[in-house]
């Protein structure tokens, strides 16, 4: 992986925990239903990032 393509993972993974995180703080959200949020937001930006 080139590091271009490493820096643009980094900032991806960091943007969607930014946006769970401040999702997660003022929503209730349950435990179980986590790992489809983190998925959704990941997904989301993949798709605005091109």
């Amino acid at each position: 992986m080139s590091e271009e393509n490493e820096n643009s993972r980094s900032q991806l993974i960091e943007l969607t925990a930014d946006i769970v995180s401040a999702y997660v703080g003022n929503n209730p959200v349950p435990v179980a239903s986590l790992p489809d949020l983190i998925a959704s937001v990941n997904l989301s930006l993949l798709k605005i990032g091109g």
